[in-house]
């Protein structure tokens, strides 16, 4: 088995909500291209990002100008092209485009997946399906106003598993977490390195695990943020390889499996 580090490159234009949903592999339909809403009138831009889709429905960043950079949706509609929710009430922005990591959302059983932060709970693991009421924090890791910076949000196996610090002050300690949407299913896998910051990476799943960069403190002579993998649990968290994954470098990275 080889793994090669891939980049994943972002999007940033609404009209892109046409060849998301659509994937257009023609030239017809790529010259049939057009604006699906205006949604800061006038000569600056919303500075739209998809985010991710339930069935028809694309979940975007999105600012008119008046709210910030915050949750809308569109069906390709102008007239379906709406605000979802304003989440940190106001001008301030709720939501970034570029997460700690790629990829800034992630759609799991009708719901997608993003960080957000409201004002009060910091940059936190919000979901949505879609509506106002559907839209809310599913678990305030950091209590209060600080953050846990949750990144590599990643489906496997009807869960959500990312990356995430539980401890307060920047004091790094980012391990892996996973949730079933709830707040009292939203735990810590294991703590990879105890006292330290595991700092996984480039969370991606082959088969029946996720395979991940991370440090557990350990040193070794082949790496020191070396190839782990999980079944999602902790007694199935064991090295993969002992190999330098040069994650250090690559934090807007992920894996490939490019061959058996």
């Amino acid at each position: 088995m080889r793994f090669r580090i891939m980049s994943s490159p972002q999007s940033v234009c609404l009209v892109l909500a046409v060849l998301l949903l659509t994937g257009p592999t023609s030239l017809l339909a790529q010259e049939r291209v057009e604006r699906v809403a205006d949604i800061n009138p006038g000569p600056d831009g919303s500075n739209p990002e998809p985010l991710a889709s339930i069935g028809s429905t694309l979940l975007l960043a999105a600012d008119d100008g008046t709210h910030g950079l915050e949750l809308w949706k569109t069906d390709l509609s102008e007239a379906g092209t709406v605000l979802v929710k304003d989440i940190h009430a106001g001008e301030e922005n709720s939501l970034r485009t570029n997460s700690f990591s790629p990829p800034a959302a992630a759609e799991l059983g009708g719901f997608v997946y993003f960080v957000a932060d409201d004002g009060i709970h910091g940059w936190e693991l919000w979901r949505s399906d879609g509506t106002e009421e559907g839209t809310t924090l599913v678990l305030d890791i950091l209590p209060g106003d600080a953050t846990s910076y949750p990144d590599f949000l990643t489906p496997f196996n009807g869960e959500l598993y990312f990356v995430a610090s539980e401890r307060p002050n920047n004091s790094r300690n980012r391990e892996i977490w996973k949730t079933d949407g709830t707040a009292e299913g939203t735990t810590r896998v294991l703590e990879l390195n105890p006292g330290g910051t595991a700092d996984p990476t480039g969370l991606t799943v082959i088969g029946d695990e996720i395979y991940f960069a991370g440090d557990d403190g350990t040193s070794r002579p082949g790496c020191v943020t070396c190839l782990w993998k999980t079944d999602g649990t902790a007694e199935g968290t064991v090295l993969a390889a002992e190999v330098s994954t040069g994650a250090q470098d690559n934090r807007d990275q992920r894996f490939a499996h490019v061959d058996g």
